[in-house]
């Protein structure tokens, strides 16, 4: 079974990926281009969840944007872009239709839906990747705003169910959430806003980091610790596939 030293190694697959938005480096940045640059971040992070809470979609902060926002109480500087979960079984035609214009990516297109690839629910017999969405913040023109030619988006990771767990896919790669951390949620206040955090919050982002998430090290590595979190390479898990007008999965070796 394949798996990822730490979730670091996971965070550098994604902002490495030259499939990928991200790739402009932030290295040379003085300390108002990164707050400038959050600032525009949290913008889109409230547009994302506003537009989940409208259409009654349930979702949680995820990954660095809940660590940044629960331990640090600001966003990460650094971190290419914000980070949301939302479960498969909760999307709907109508959200689905109002993210139309803000989720295109085509360099992306291996990981995430685009405007043309949408799931179909009236399909009963297609099983489709599980795919995840990006949530673009869009210029006057509609075009995709850049800062310092660096897009602002927020990743809506769709979790998909299997056995006790819930999925979801990077590349040729799963990453489990046990079904324990999705049940219930709270709230967290950051500038007046209220978002949405797992009500395990402590106990997740252990899952996710292992124990060193509670202080901020540029040197952390979860490493052995982080046993619950882990890479399944889809060779050895089996390629999975979901059927959203039945909200099935299933598993093919």
């Amino acid at each position: 079974m394949g798996s990822f030293a730490s979730y670091n190694e996971f965070l550098n697959e994604i902002h490495n990926s030259k499939l990928l938005e991200g790739k402009i480096s932030t290295r040379g940045w003085s300390e108002k281009d990164h707050a400038d640059f959050n600032e525009l971040k949290l913008k889109n992070l409230i547009a994302t969840c506003e537009l989940c809470d409208k259409y009654n979609i349930p979702y949680f902060l995820d990954a660095g944007t809940l660590l940044g926002l629960y331990r640090d109480k600001k966003i990460i500087s650094g971190d290419s872009d914000n980070d949301i979960s939302i479960m498969a079984k909760d999307i709907t035609p109508e959200f689905l239709e109002a993210i139309k214009e803000y989720c295109i990516s085509p360099e992306a297109k291996f990981h995430f839906f685009q405007p043309g690839t949408l799931p179909n629910f009236n399909k009963k017999e297609d099983y489709l990747r599980p795919l995840s969405l990006k949530y673009h913040t869009l210029d006057g023109e509609g075009k995709r705003l850049k800062f310092k030619d660096k897009m602002i988006w927020t990743d809506l990771f769709i979790l998909y169910p299997h056995e006790d767990y819930h999925l979801f896919m990077l590349g040729r790669k799963y990453f489990r959430i046990p079904n324990k951390f999705l049940k219930n949620k709270k709230t967290l206040t950051h500038k007046g806003i209220k978002f949405k955090i797992p009500a395990m919050v402590e106990e997740y982002l252990e899952h996710v980091f292992g124990k060193g998430w509670v202080s901020p090290d540029p040197n952390y590595t979860s490493g052995k610790e982080n046993k619950g979190f882990y890479v399944v390479l889809s060779k050895d898990h089996g390629t999975y596939t979901y059927n959203w007008a039945k909200q099935k999965g299933k598993v093919e070796k």
